[in-house]
């Protein structure tokens, strides 16, 4: 399985098209996975790779999300932002995930980040906690 060399958060999570397995990383990207259990062990293989080169400040990626039951995958970073592509077309092939939303939420780095019934809640070193729903931006 490729990693890259700096991974700081590893989970696998279903998303409703396929089985992925996603890492967020040191080094500004977001790698997904698809998952294989039918043989005697689960093997894994690259599929996508997103990034947040987007954010012109230094930054490395703290943690991330899939929206449970939806199409959203939800990342935070070391320096604040919250970012959120739209997954709804990942089954084909040649999408590549468009960016949804992103924005400093945060004075300090995110230190958790959890999507669940439709809201994102960060806690961060700043000391605040922050929920939003689906129709905040």
């Amino acid at each position: 399985m490729g990693c890259s060399k700096m991974d700081s958060t590893v989970l696998g999570q279903d998303h409703p098209h396929l089985h992925l397995f996603g890492s967020c990383s040191d080094d500004m990207t977001v790698r997904l996975y698809k998952v294989d259990t039918s043989g005697e062990d689960p093997t894994f293989e690259f599929f996508k790779e997103l990034n947040t080169k987007f954010i012109e400040e230094w930054h490395t990626l703290t943690y991330m999300a899939f929206e449970q039951g939806g199409t959203r995958l939800a990342a935070a970073t070391q320096n604040g932002y919250l970012v959120i592509w739209d997954l709804s077309e990942l089954h084909s092939e040649e999408y590549q995930p468009k960016v949804l939303y992103q924005r400093r939420v945060h004075t300090g780095s995110i230190e958790g980040l959890k999507w669940k019934q439709g809201k994102i809640v960060t806690v961060s070193s700043d000391m605040t906690a922050c929920s939003w729903n689906n129709s905040q931006k």
